[in-house]
């Protein structure tokens, strides 16, 4: 019987030096490496650092083969530098000076002094698949004034959403296409509790339902991006009340939890969960 014979190559080292368009160092640039559309276990991240006094840089634990640094500073155009390596490679990477592609957002809305707990997370996509981004730029929240900028970014889609536990958003994300260098995004905050859903849980024979917990969710509920899940509890009579994180004309779907019941609803193509029949 043959046998399979696999080799393991060292992933790859890459240093080098970030300069302006005169040759001049960039001190304190972001630089990532990876290998594009290569779908490694989640909990594999991208190396990325930055740079020192002199522009210099160092990565290592890049996937070997065909490669890219995304290399970005405020004030600067992304550089996406490709190249092929399988050892350690030493590169000269120039930033040009612009505003490159700029993503302005605006949350309407925000109590002031909640503005800064609000997360802004974006991603590119080019094609409608998604790559490797520098962790710093894909994660932002706004400021006191609930605005985000940023800029020098590549020309792609961009896909943005605003994330808090006490808001939901309307739209809940967008996707922008290429080909428009000022994007200008407003979002409509709803506080939670402002938006109640009413009603009484009984079994197919009409006897109420006490003691059950009842979960309320929407395709962008906070509680399927790690925030804490609305729930109720029915009373004697089956009643629940729950401070649901709902926009105006949003499909929505409720869960039992933990229960040897399931619920009788009819979900659409645009309800959460809409995979699950129960």
């Amino acid at each position: 019987v043959g046998g399979l014979s696999l080799r393991l190559w060292h992933a790859s080292r890459v240093r080098g030096r970030v300069v302006d368009s005169e040759g001049a160092p960039v001190a304190d640039a972001i630089v990532l490496g990876t290998r594009d559309y290569t779908w490694f276990d989640g909990s594999f991240r991208s190396p990325e650092t930055r740079t020192d006094a002199e522009g210099r840089f160092a990565l290592t634990g890049i996937p070997i083969g065909d490669q890219v640094l995304r290399v970005w500073k405020q004030d600067f155009v992304m550089r996406e530098h490709t190249l092929h390596s399988t050892s350690d490679t030493e590169v000269e990477v120039r930033l040009d000076r612009g505003a490159g592609i700029t993503l302005h957002v605006q949350a309407k809305g925000v109590a002031r002094e909640q503005a800064r707990e609000v997360a802004v997370r974006m991603y590119p996509t080019r094609g409608g698949s998604g790559f490797a981004f520098p962790n710093r730029l894909e994660n932002g929240h706004l400021d006191e004034h609930a605005r985000w900028t940023l800029a020098g970014l590549p020309d792609c889609e961009w896909n943005v959403e605003l994330i808090a536990d006490e808001y939901a958003f309307e739209p809940r994300s967008v996707r922008l296409q290429p080909g428009v260098a000022v994007h200008e995004l407003e979002f409509v905050a709803t506080p939670h509790g402002a938006l109640k859903l009413r009603g009484t849980l009984r079994t197919v024979t009409g006897e109420p339902l006490a003691g059950e917990t009842l979960l309320c969710r929407t395709r962008r509920s906070p509680s399927m991006n790690g925030g804490r899940p609305v729930t109720s509890t029915t009373d004697a009579g089956g009643r629940f009340e729950l401070d649901a994180p709902l926009v105006a004309a949003e499909p929505y779907s409720l869960h039992l939890v933990d229960s040897k019941y399931v619920l009788q609803q009819e979900k659409q193509g645009k309800h959460a969960g809409r995979h699950d029949a129960r």
